[in-house]
């Protein structure tokens, strides 16, 4: 079975007082998510004429394009800039960077832009910190994978099973819909998540695969 992608791009936007904008550091790291396309070219444009150094990164998908699972356009130019601006809806994704770099992050919502809170931001990371200690801790382990395109990460998950194999019980659990809920349904003590990040937000039992991969950097 083949699948295709077709490209939503939401299209109206609120209109944006170009003034937002001139607050913000010099070099400026644009992002969005796939719906804001349209508006993340106007916006493009907009700090452009104000002066300020636009850095648009290459990622797995569409240059300057972030999804939840992948934040590469943000990395590859994390050097060259002061702050990111994402073009979006909501926080998750906005999270999601915040957690990898340690830059400051600005979402456009509707027609005004707001800074992420470092302290929402430290809040999730001490609720990461916790989830480790319990996955130091615990014997039987789950390892989520996805079958969705672009979410898939089979070969880390096998890798990840057979390293945890030597001290640890490790299950594969593969699922095209991952609900969180549905996992209560298993005796597993504690989740590795190699699927969208997002699963793991409001799960205190798991740990995304970026950050089972930050352990055992430091072992």
């Amino acid at each position: 079975m083949k699948t295709l992608f077709i490209e939503a791009e939401k299209k109206h936007f609120e209109k944006i007082n170009p003034s937002i904008f001139l607050n913000l550091p010099e070099k400026i790291g644009l992002l969005y998510t796939i719906q804001y396309k349209p508006l993340f070219e106007k916006i493009k444009e907009i700090l452009k004429n104000q002066g300020k150094k636009v850095f648009i990164g290459k990622g797995a998908l569409n240059k300057g394009q972030i999804i939840g699972c992948n934040v590469q356009s943000a990395l590859s130019i994390q050097d060259n800039v002061d702050c990111f601006v994402l073009v979006s809806s909501g926080k998750f994704h906005a999270f999601s960077l915040a957690l990898q770099l340690g830059k400051p992050i600005y979402i456009i919502r509707g027609a005004k832009i707001e800074q992420l809170e470092r302290e929402e931001v430290e809040l999730i990371r001490k609720k990461r910190k916790a989830a480790v200690s319990k996955f130091l801790l615990s014997n039987k382990i789950g390892i989520i994978v996805s079958t969705k395109p672009g979410q898939c990460n089979m070969q880390k998950a096998l890798e990840i099973k057979e390293k945890l194999s030597k001290e640890k019980k490790a299950f594969l659990f593969i699922s095209d819909t991952i609900s969180p809920k549905e996992l209560e349904n298993f005796k597993i003590d504690f989740w590795i998540n190699t699927a969208c990040p997002g699963i793991a937000f409001d799960v205190q039992n798991m740990l995304n695969l970026s950050d089972y991969l930050t352990i055992e950097k430091f072992k």
